[in-house]
């Protein structure tokens, strides 16, 4: 629902840039992380109801950041 909070992670520029751009014009609030890592430091003061991740991420890749979300 447009006001929702949600958290974008992606390592590409513009692939970060355009998906923050089409959720804010839908109103929501969006917040972006270029790293697993700093979308998990994140989560300790940003509580989003959706987390859109690229899979392969530098480090931690997506898949091992949702696995930790969850546990």
């Amino acid at each position: 629902m447009p006001g929702d909070p949600v958290l974008v992670v992606d390592n590409t520029p513009v692939g970060l840039r355009l998906t923050r751009l089409l959720l804010a014009r839908e109103g929501y609030d969006v917040r972006t992380a270029v790293s697993a890592e700093e979308a998990l430091s994140a989560l300790d003061q940003f509580r989003p109801k959706l987390i859109l991740t690229d899979v392969q991420l530098p480090g931690i890749d997506g898949l091992e950041m949702t696995r930790r979300i969850k546990a």
